[in-house]
């Protein structure tokens, strides 16, 4: 018997797909040929579309372009004196120019700079800091008038 059941069951799956395995159910249609064209019986399914949840969104991050400065601009502006120390007259064309110093007020430490007779004011960039600032004019003789601290 075990024989038999071994024989049948190879012999029943080769009729079974050489009539196309189906039993008649389903679109089969004949060709007039002898040959059966299967349609399939499972519906397509829906094509799954992916949505994003949360739209990105790019903000934008200024970089700092330089870094903290650690110095100060000062401009000082003076008017072109018209007297001498001793009340005399002092014409435009006397001035050979200017001297301005400076102290930082908490290291004490200090520089000057001469400038031109044809200048009333001057921007000069220094260390962050607390200064004095002093004016004091030159005459085409090299006298030197005193100091003016500025206000």
């Amino acid at each position: 018997m075990k024989f038999l059941s071994t024989l049948l069951l190879p012999l029943a799956l080769l009729t079974l797909t050489a009539c196309g395995g189906s039993s008649g159910g389903g679109d089969d249609k004949d060709n007039n040929d002898g040959s059966i064209t299967l349609a399939p019986t499972i519906a397509p399914t829906a094509t799954p579309s992916v949505a994003p949840s949360v739209i990105p969104s790019i903000t934008p991050t200024v970089a700092p372009s330089e870094a903290p400065s650690t110095t100060e601009r000062y401009l000082l502006e003076w008017q072109t004196p018209n007297t001498r120390i001793d009340g005399s007259e002092l014409l435009a064309s006397e001035i050979a120019g200017y001297t301005l110093r400076w102290t930082n007020n908490q290291t004490q430490a200090q520089g000057e700079i001469n400038i031109g007779s044809d200048e009333n004011q001057w921007q000069i960039e220094l260390p962050k800091g607390d200064y004095q600032f002093e004016l004091a004019s030159k005459d085409s003789n090299g006298r030197i008038s005193q100091f003016v601290i500025a206000q």
